[in-house]
């Protein structure tokens, strides 16, 4: 074999068989951490897209017609994303795992409060 075939070999070979391998592991499953931040993060970011959109608004930034189809765009996502999460934690969570997972969440989101408080010379 050409010396330049083999890595070109390897790749394909890899390249090919990956996908496979992936979904008998179950690797393309994202964790239960992992769904609940995504639709946590979700959340937090439409009720922040809302908020700004009506400071946006007050400053003349944003159009009455447009602002009024982005916030029903938003609101009815947040209200999926909040379906969503609900189904999970009934179906995937039950009090002991729920709990195990928030605290450290909770405390992360607290630091990151602090440090945000300190960057604005709130907190010495």
């Amino acid at each position: 074999m050409h010396p330049g075939g083999t890595p070109l070999f390897t790749l394909i070979l890899q390249g090919l068989t990956i996908e496979r391998v992936v979904r008998h592991f179950g690797l393309h499953i994202p964790t239960m951490s992992d769904q609940l931040a995504w639709l946590e993060g979700g959340i937090a970011g439409k009720l922040r897209a809302l908020d700004a959109m009506s400071l946006l608004q007050a400053g003349g930034l944003f159009p009455p017609p447009v602002a009024k189809t982005v916030e029903i765009r938003a609101n009815g996502e947040l209200s999926a994303l909040r379906k969503e999460l609900e189904v999970l934690r009934a179906r995937e969570l039950d009090e002991d795992p729920d709990r195990g997972i928030r605290y450290p969440r909770s405390f992360g989101t607290e630091r990151a409060r602090y440090y945000d408080m300190f960057g604005h010379g709130h907190l010495t």
